[in-house]
């Protein structure tokens, strides 16, 4: 249960939300269809990095509805952020406190409140339990709908009904990833990783302001093991608010046992 937890409130920090201010986005013709000027991979990063949304911290609370190998899973995650440094879930189950979880960038920390349990980590054991690596940064810029890109070679750009960077690599066993926007804006529609067989579809839906963001409400995660799904999540935006300063509730109480 604990670890499909942390797979979770890692994979939720996958949802979507940016500054609500408004994007320009240049109307030449990109071919018949599609009026998104902004198609290179370069371009892209310039605008998100001039763009996105600045904080020191960040609180986002998320309800995240889950089906895991036919098992169905419900809980509340609660983030704590800050900025380009750690991240800090606290998991909640029926209303009672079940997990906290401390992400930074070298080490994954997690309490098992409902067993008096607790598990010290490295970073990448994180990448270990997805099956692909996953650097701190690239975790949090997901959650800003943020599109990061996992690929170092420049892609290739297709465009019809809608925009979609890839990465060139043609082997069938190389890590692969599309990045999905519709052809009149640089919000991003859908991002999937494709590695070793199994593939991540993560999409956006329901944009909504909240405290001052353009919050993507509702994201969806499919995870497709040879064409079998095997973890499903839906998960709903319920609130975001920007901070100057936050502590960070989080110790391991010192007659807890260490997990297996």
């Amino acid at each position: 249960m604990i670890r499909l937890i942390l797979i979770f409130s890692s994979l939720s920090v996958l949802v979507g939300c940016k500054s609500s201010q408004q994007i320009q986005v240049n109307v030449n013709q990109v071919d018949t269809k599609c009026k998104l000027a902004l198609i290179t991979k370069p371009e892209i990063i310039a605008h998100y990095d001039s763009n996105g949304v600045q904080f020191n911290w960040i609180k986002v609370k998320t309800k995240i509805n889950t089906t895991v190998d036919d098992k169905s899973i419900s809980f509340t995650a609660s983030f704590r952020i800050k900025n380009d440094s750690l991240i800090y879930a606290s998991i909640t189950k029926s209303g009672i406190p079940f997990a906290k979880i401390l992400i930074t960038e070298d080490s994954i920390k997690v309490v098992d409140l409902f067993h008096n349990k607790y598990k010290k980590g490295s970073f990448n054991e994180l990448n270990e339990l997805i099956g692909f690596e996953l650097p701190f940064i690239v975790l949090q810029n997901f959650l800003f709908s943020t599109p990061a890109f996992l690929y170092r070679d420049s892609g290739q750009v297709k465009s019809d009904s809608l925009v979609s960077l890839s990465s060139t690599s043609s082997n069938p066993g190389d890590f692969k990833q599309y990045i999905v926007f519709p052809c009149d804006t640089i919000n991003l529609k859908s991002t999937m990783i494709d590695y070793g067989g199994t593939m991540v579809d993560i999409s956006y839906a329901d944009p909504d302001d909240i405290n001052g963001f353009l919050v993507n409400k509702n994201i969806r995660i499919v995870v497709n093991d040879t064409q079998k799904v095997i973890i499903l999540a839906d998960i709903e935006i319920q609130r975001i608010k920007k901070f100057d300063k936050l502590t960070i509730p989080f110790s391991i109480p010192t007659d807890y046992e260490k997990m297996d």
